[in-house]
């Protein structure tokens, strides 16, 4: 039902992160399925998403001490997830931002950490699909931001620039979202040295991707956050400050919709 509906933050800090905590963790079992392993990895990712947007630092922590411990990071390559499909890459970009989350909250994100951790992303997805790389760096980009390390986007610009210039394919379901972040988190960290060429395939994608939320059937699952993502990128992209606050207010109108202080505290960087 996740992987079919791709529920995001507008119910992980509620009603589906309780019932991962309260329900699914008692179902599974190493006995009922041969995915347990993965299972398990994505609940524990999904309680420590849950937390952090909740701002509850000690349940993170809690909750990835037992992630970490049961599914170290050399594990949960792209290579592996993706051997149960493609939806799993997914589970792949979540778990990663918690582990830098994890890294951040519990004094262990040094430089030589991060840029290491960065390295070897980078290295697990210069062949993966459009699609794969789209959910990752949607979500390793906004965790080097949150944890202070948004210099380290600029490793993934050749990439990104070729994902971006050739995503011409129509996007669906939450990949919206993610594909809309992606961009964002970009922009927002190289805005300085980007080009104009540049800002012209940003304002043609975002055509794109307005067209394909209108046209989602699952758009009030995700819609906030997407949202929040859409109108603080076209913020940065104003050209002008009454129309700048316009985009800001409107980014914290959805943004205040998700009832999460971190997705507001988000949107208020952009006042700076």
């Amino acid at each position: 039902n996740y992987f079919d509906h791709q529920i995001n933050a507008d119910a992980i800090a509620t009603y589906f992160g309780d019932a991962i905590g309260n329900y699914y963790l008692k179902l599974i079992s190493p006995n009922k399925s041969s995915l347990y392993q993965t299972n398990l990895t994505w609940a524990y990712t999904i309680l420590m998403m849950q937390a952090f947007y909740q701002n509850n630092t000690r349940a993170l922590r809690k909750y990835g001490y037992e992630l970490f411990r049961l599914s170290p990071p050399e594990e949960n390559t792209l290579e592996h997830h993706l051997k149960n499909g493609q939806n799993y890459a997914w589970v792949f970009a979540r778990y990663h931002f918690v582990h830098f989350l994890y890294l951040y909250y519990t004094d262990k994100a040094t430089s030589k950490t991060i840029e290491q951790k960065v390295k070897n992303l980078k290295d697990q997805l210069s062949n993966a699909s459009a699609r794969s790389k789209i959910l990752a760096y949607s979500l390793i980009f906004e965790a080097l931001t949150h944890i202070g390390y948004s210099n380290l986007i600029h490793c993934f610009t050749d990439d990104y620039i070729e994902l971006i210039n050739n995503s011409n394919e129509s996007t669906k379901g939450e990949d919206i979202k993610a594909l809309t972040a992606t961009i964002y988190f970009f922009t927002k960290a190289t805005f300085n040295s980007i080009t104009s060429g540049h800002i012209q395939t940003i304002n043609y994608q975002l055509d794109n991707i307005k067209d394909w939320a209108i046209s989602s059937q699952w758009l009030h699952l995700f819609g906030n956050t997407y949202h929040v993502y859409l109108h603080s990128l076209e913020a940065i992209l104003a050209e002008n400050s009454e129309l700048r606050q316009q985009y800001i207010s409107e980014a914290r109108h959805y943004a205040q919709q998700l009832k999460c202080k971190y997705f507001t505290a988000q949107v208020n960087t952009l006042e700076l």
